[in-house]
């Protein structure tokens, strides 16, 4: 059901069905709702807040500032769009949830903020971390991924310490032995030289390179 072009019910097909109707059903919400075809799509939970969903993994970068909120259902009503539903960093998904336990403001227009919100919050973000760790497994997702969102997630990894291990071993950097991950630097090299500028490490980097530094 549509009022003023949103959805008024929640969405579960989402929920039921075989997997390849779920994958319809997910991918034509997003398309409906959010306005874009996601990387990937997966499921979320949080049972003490009665709450399911689905999170989309945007196609496109983007900074953590001016994003759209995540739709949010208590009780079969739409109640709006709720940016803290997760944590600023996790910018690059979007989510469709149903809430159940969440208390719905006087307006219905949104959720009342307390100490549930913010347990559910930290516990979506978590599911996205396992989400980010779980690349490790899936190359193909991982470089589609990082193809759109390496820079956003380098920025992202010194305020958020579960990151750097990921950033570590697949996010690419440049060196004056080619491109490479941290990872992979140390294993060949016993020290790590970085500039502040590319200028310096144009002119720095050639010289030394040619005296195996």
């Amino acid at each position: 059901v549509l009022v003023n072009g949103a959805r008024v019910n929640p969405p579960v097909d989402l929920f039921t069905g075989d997997r390849g109707h779920r994958a319809a059903a997910r991918v034509a919400y997003c398309q409906d709702e959010f306005g874009f075809t996601p990387i990937d799509a997966f499921e979320l939970s949080v049972p003490q807040a009665g709450l399911r969903g689905i999170a989309y993994v945007r196609p496109v970068g983007g900074d953590l500032v001016g994003r759209t909120g995540h739709r949010v259902y208590v009780k079969g009503l739409l109640v709006g769009e709720v940016p803290e539903l997760l944590p600023e960093w996790a910018y690059f998904v979007r989510t469709v949830v149903i809430a159940d336990g969440l208390t719905p403001t006087a307006s219905r227009e949104s959720v009342i903020r307390n100490d549930l919100l913010t347990e559910v919050a930290e516990a979506l973000g978590e599911q996205v971390l396992d989400w980010l760790t779980g690349l490790e497994q899936r190359p193909t997702l991982r470089n589609k991924f990082l193809g759109v969102h390496e820079q956003s997630i380098k920025a992202l990894a010194p305020h958020r310490p579960d990151l750097l291990g990921f950033v570590d071993r697949h996010c690419v950097f440049e060196t004056n032995f080619g491109p490479m991950p941290l990872a992979t630097f140390r294993a060949r090299f016993t020290t790590l030289r970085y500039t502040t500028s590319v200028d310096d490490f144009r002119v720095l980097g050639e010289v030394l390179g040619g005296r195996g530094i």
